[in-house]
This record gives C-alpha cells, structure tokens and sequence, in this order.
C-alpha cells in the first residue's frame, strides 16, 4: 500500500504530469482558450474556466497535503 515512503515518487509523477500539462496549454494559441469541449460529467465546457476550476481544486489538494504532514 501507499504510505509516507512512496510520497516523493508520488509527487515526482504528479509534478511530470503538471508539467506536460501546462507545456501543452502554453502551446494554444490565443483562441485556444475559448475552445468548448464535452465533459461527461458537466457537459459542454469552455477551456479556460474549466482549467482555472481544475487548478483551484488542485490547490486545496495539495492545502489538505500540506496540513496532513504538519508542515
């Protein structure tokens, strides 16, 4: 199982995920935000929202991660 050993590979495969994330959001062009798409919980969703939704909910995330370790 999971525990606090697998932490940093844990994090280390988020991070990489991150980062081919926002290499391939830097890679829009301007209108490639506006871009709707079909979620298949939310329905039709436009990108920019969406990713800013997306990174708030990530924050909390790594907020409750940060309060877990006492750090």
């Amino acid at each position: 199982p999971d525990g606090p050993a697998e932490l940093p590979a844990m994090l280390a495969e988020v991070e990489a995920y991150r980062a081919e994330t926002v290499r391939l959001l830097r890679a829009l062009p301007p209108g490639g935000w506006a871009r709707r798409g079909r979620h298949e919980l939310l329905g039709v969703i436009e990108l920019d929202p969406y990713v800013r939704h997306q990174l708030a909910h990530e924050e909390q995330h790594l907020e409750q991660l940060i309060a877990a370790l006492g750090a």
